[in-house]
């Protein structure tokens, strides 16, 4: 589309007016962003895949230099998107599935900073939008996906600690109503919690690996490439925290919950660093 047609006037009509569309539309999903903010309160998981997905949308925009002045242009792509986003909702009324409320969600914010930003920052708000509808899949699936990654959390665990000449077994213990997992080391037995099935990490790896794969032209199996490397990681570096922590867990029985944190800040944080330093590779050589 040429500039011209990309473009508007000052005027009412052109920019206060979509404004107060724009409003009226944010008071519509207000309870679908009360309850994914609710969500993301409630598991401190989730809360933490999401700063790190505004921590990297920040550092992005940082590194490349990106100007997010507000723009204030309605455009042909801002009135489809907003249109779209009002279809998924009348989907969403006579079908009742509220997947569909998240998708019509991702829509409206696409169109909203799209119109705030502007056309020239469509390759960063996509790829945001991309990574926070990514995020509303996380919201859904948080509890589902609980046992499939404890079991897989416990399993290369023990593997792990096996590598280190540690006798290890897995199996679960207590009712079939409240079970539990536990992995026995060396005689000592710790619970794979709901805290420690890695979801944490691999939501924030994914998150984090989605805003700069798809900001970054590049061909479609090294995006591909990128979001298998970070699930790898999210794994690498959730086994990586549970080895470590059983190791210690002897040698400090009077400081484990403080040991347990510290590990878990250190191996979590210094996966992602790596994975962005992986990701942004090579990104000094190639235009913004």
């Amino acid at each position: 589309m040429s500039p011209s047609s990309e473009s508007v006037s000052g005027g009412f009509a052109d920019r206060w007016l979509p404004g107060l569309v724009y409003l009226a539309t944010a008071l519509v999903f207000l309870p679908v962003l009360h309850w994914l903010a609710s969500r993301a309160a409630a598991q401190e998981q989730l809360l933490h895949a999401f700063l790190v997905f505004l921590f990297t949308g920040a550092l992005l925009a940082i590194q490349r230099q990106l100007d997010l002045r507000p723009v204030l242009r309605f455009t042909d792509t801002c009135l489809y998107l907003l249109l779209g986003s009002y279809g998924l909702l009348a989907v969403a009324a006579l079908t009742k599935i509220n997947l569909t409320v998240l998708a019509a969600l991702c829509f409206f914010l696409a169109s909203f900073l799209l119109f705030l930003l502007g056309n020239g920052k469509r390759r960063f708000i996509y790829s945001s939008v991309a990574a926070f509808a990514l995020f509303t899949a996380f919201a859904l699936l948080m509890p589902v996906l609980d046992w499939p990654l404890r079991t897989v959390a416990g399993r290369c665990s023990a593997f792990g600690l096996g590598l280190f000449g540690q006798e290890t077994a897995l199996g679960l213990v207590g009712s079939p109503e409240e079970p539990k997992l536990i992995l026995l080391n060396e005689g000592v037995p710790f619970d794979v919690a709901a805290e420690c099935n890695g979801f944490g990490i691999l939501s924030s790896c994914l998150l984090m690996a989605v805003i700069l794969v798809l900001y970054q032209p590049m061909r479609w199996t090294k995006r591909l490439g990128g979001l298998v490397l970070a699930a790898l990681f999210g794994f690498l570096f959730n086994t990586i925290r549970i080895v470590i922590i059983v190791l210690l867990a002897p040698l400090v029985p009077d400081h484990y919950m403080l040991m347990h944190e510290i590990v878990g800040l250190a191996t979590t944080y210094l996966g992602l660093g790596v994975l962005f330093l992986l990701l942004t590779r090579g990104w000094e050589h190639r235009s913004a």
